[in-house]
């Protein structure tokens, strides 16, 4: 007996219908599996390597933090313009525009960056860090996964500027909000950055920028240069064995 094609058609829609209805609604399991990976920055990134990203048009400083901003020299407040070899610190490492590699290990999410072979560690178990907790270059980052979207807050601080080498500053007492998600069929890695903190601004502050899928990117050990302060004498020795490294 032969089957009218049009009725082979229609069941083939129900029952690809009624398989997409059996699919679990909730998209934690699987979405995880699509953050993991080697990102970098865009092909288009400009200003010496460092990526394009989006920030406020005007700041809500309070009046201490614009005086502050008005006052802001780099050479002198930020020591990573003479030392490589510093600790990266949050947020900044957020703005390089080095490749970062997502895992996840023993239930937590770490993301080792390239940029000072920095390592952040995100606890997944909903846990808050002690009343003690010391205040750290990278905080106490908490995430949890809402639908396809991975949320990171991170907390205890030592502070700095938002940016590098930028008058934004943040103090030990803000708090970020991370908010990472990939739209459907598309390598691009989307990040929000919402920063509160009372001591520097009247409201939240909110960053934005994306990394792109590269799976045939790597890792690369981090060789770094320090020159010692800005107003010391260079270690000669080490300049010349810098030379010879080339």
């Amino acid at each position: 007996m032969k089957v009218p094609l049009c009725f082979v058609f229609v069941m083939g829609v129900i029952s690809q219908a009624t398989a997409s209805a059996q699919t679990p609604s909730t998209q934690a399991a699987g979405s995880e599996l699509d953050f993991f990976g080697i990102y970098a920055a865009p092909v288009f990134a400009t200003d010496l390597g460092i990526p394009p990203y989006t920030q406020p048009d005007t700041f809500p400083f309070t009046a201490a933090a614009e005086q502050a901003f008005n006052a802001y020299d780099a050479l002198v407040l930020e020591p990573n313009q003479t030392d490589d070899c510093l600790e990266e610190h949050m947020p900044g490492i957020l703005f390089q525009g080095d490749p970062m590699v997502i895992t996840q290990e023993n239930g937590r999410i770490v993301i080792r960056y390239e940029r000072r072979s920095t390592v952040r560690t995100i606890y997944m178990d909903g846990g808050s860090p002690a009343a003690d907790h010391p205040h750290t270059k990278l905080g106490y980052s908490v995430g949890h996964w809402l639908g396809a979207e991975l949320r990171v807050e991170t907390t205890h601080i030592t502070g700095g500027s938002i940016r590098p080498n930028r008058g934004h500053q943040i103090s030990r007492e803000g708090r970020m909000t991370e908010r990472y998600w990939r739209e459907p069929g598309d390598d691009t890695l989307q990040m929000e950055l919402l920063i509160d903190d009372p001591i520097n601004y009247t409201e939240t502050v909110r960053y934005g920028r994306e990394w792109v899928w590269s799976p045939d990117e790597e890792i690369r050990p981090w060789e770094c240069a320090s020159l010692g302060t800005r107003d010391s004498e260079p270690d000669i020795d080490e300049l010349v064995r810098m030379l010879e490294a080339l």
